[in-house]
This record gives structure tokens, C-alpha cells and sequence, in this order.
């Protein structure tokens, strides 16, 4: 059987259409001249891009149209795909912002009478390198679900901290509030024990 290729957008009309796309959200288009392109388009040598720049200068936007690039102009396979940042909330903006751009991508696609197969933008990979590292774990390591491990979240891990050096912050069954030297000057725990460990933070005026 003949093999299928994969209908792509070329990488011209993809830049046509994330001009678009900017515009419309209110952003500055990119200019064909400018670095934008070189950070965005991918290249078979391809091997590590870093970008050194402040905040709000736009490496997530970059870095959004960069995935869609891999997946509308190349055709990788979006589960082949890994994007990582440092924190959840970091995590589930940016997964969020790849569907948005997509969604926004595809429509300017159709108003031009151009037509791809679908990235399946829902298949990426991204996450925090713990998020990521605990999916693939659980995915092909069997060990790892037998065992029944999992990740825990910022909350878990506080009140797991707190119940093993209970005695130490100043706990007692009846319930107290710590002296507050044993924090500093700023903030101190109040503990109490019933049903476990319920914790509360007291930040006072510095």
C-alpha cells in the first residue's frame, strides 16, 4: 500500500497566518527579518536554543509558536512533543495558550482556503519535569503502578513535613499556639491536633 503523507502547511503560509493570528490578539506581527523566525522555525540541525530575555518579552509566545511550528510545518507527531516549565500554574498556561494559538491558527487557515490534518495539539506532553517524569512512570513503568506511588502536591508535602517534626514546632495534644522565636521575627505556625495536624499561618507586620 502507498504510504499516506501528512497534508502541512509550508513554513511561508505559517508565518502568514501567525501574523494574522498576533494582529488580531492585539500583538505586534513578526517581522521576516527580525529574530522571531530564527527562534521559531525548526530545522533538521536543530539542537539547543536559548533565549536570554527579561520577563513579559514574549519567550512563552515564542515558545507556543515554535511547538506549532514542529507540529503544522514538520509533522511531528504531537506525543512525541515534550514541554516542561517550573511550576503548575506555569504548566497549565502554557497548555492552555498552545490550544488558544491552535484554535486561532486553524481559523485564519480556513479563511484562507488552506487546510492541514490535524496536530492533535491535545496529545503534547507538557507539564512540570515532576508532572512529566510521574506520567511517563506511570505509562511504561509497570513497577511504578503496582507500588501505587504518586506525586504529591505542595499542600500534601507541608502537612507530611509538619506531622513528622510535630514535637519540634511545639505541638502538644492539647493544642497551642508555637512560640514564635522558633521561627525569627516574621511569621511563626499555630498547631493544632485534632484529626491530625491542621496548620495555620500567621504572618505578622515586619
Amino acid at each position: 500500500m502507498p504510504t499516506i503523507q501528512p497534508q502541512l502547511l509550508n513554513g511561508s503560509a505559517f508565518f502568514e497566518l501567525t501574523n494574522q493570528v498576533l494582529k488580531e490578539a492585539g500583538r505586534n506581527e513578526l517581522a521576516s527579518d527580525g529574530p522571531h523566525h530564527a527562534i521559531i522555525r525548526i530545522k533538521d540541525d536543530d539542537r539547543v536554543l536559548q533565549i536570554l530575555a527579561g520577563p513579559g518579552s514574549g519567550k512563552t509566545e515564542m515558545l507556543v509558536w515554535r511547538v506549532l511550528y514542529d507540529l503544522c510545518v514538520r509533522g511531528t507527531p504531537s506525543d512525541k512533543i515534550m514541554v516542561t516549565t517550573f511550576t503548575r500554574r506555569a504548566a497549565t498556561e502554557l497548555n492552555v495558550r498552545v490550544v488558544e494559538r491552535y484554535d486561532q491558527l486553524l481559523v485564519q487557515a480556513r479563511k484562507a482556503g488552506l487546510y492541514f490534518d490535524d496536530p492533535q495539539v491535545h496529545n503534547l506532553r507538557i507539564g512540570t519535569i515532576h508532572s512529566l517524569c510521574d506520567s511517563l512512570l506511570a505509562e511504561f513503568d509497570d513497577e511504578y503502578m503496582a507500588a501505587g506511588t504518586q506525586l504529591i502536591d505542595e499542600t500534601e508535602c507541608i502537612a507530611r513535613i509538619v506531622r513528622a517534626q510535630r514535637f519540634d514546632l511545639g505541638y502538644n495534644p492539647n493544642g497551642a499556639v508555637v512560640d514564635k522565636k522558633l521561627f525569627g521575627a516574621a511569621d511563626y505556625w499555630a498547631i493544632s491536633g485534632i484529626a491530625g495536624i491542621d496548620i495555620f499561618v500567621y504572618l505578622e507586620g515586619t
